[in-house]
């Protein structure tokens, strides 16, 4: 199972790299076709640890994990930041062709929740971790 495992500083300007090397590990598993939705999830989780895990403070760590199986695409996010309270199973109401319908909280979890196939959190000893898990058949 291809796995690559890196870190990044929470700092905004740090996310553009991370997403190059996620796309770059998706070209190694042949997975292009799935390579901008992911970077898309990765991008929305990263800001939010960066946000408000680490309340936009630079230079603390954030690990990222990287797997595919041949069926899941599963990447693993993790920090020390503070407890994550929000909930991964609200539905956003909105009206799409309205853009003042959109809500200013929760829009980064919603698309996380609508592109991937299952989205774990847990905290343990000071750590979030979340999982992100993306059925590819």
């Amino acid at each position: 199972m291809p796995k690559k495992s890196y870190k990044i500083k929470s700092r905004f300007e740090e996310v553009e790299e991370a997403c190059k090397k996620l796309d770059s590990f998706c070209k190694e598993c042949h997975l292009e076709n799935f390579s901008s939705e992911l970077q898309l999830v990765l991008t929305e989780a990263l800001n939010n640890i960066i946000e408000h895990a680490y309340n936009k403070e630079q230079n603390n760590v954030i690990d990222i994990q990287l797997e595919y199986n041949n069926v899941e695409f599963i990447i693993i996010l993790s920090d020390h930041g503070a407890e994550n309270n929000a909930d991964f199973t609200k539905e956003l109401n909105f009206d799409p062709d309205d853009i003042d319908s959109l809500p200013e909280r929760g829009m980064g979890l919603f698309i996380i929740n609508k592109i991937m196939s299952k989205v774990e959190y847990r905290r343990a000893n000071n750590k979030n971790t979340f999982t992100l898990i993306k059925h590819l058949r």
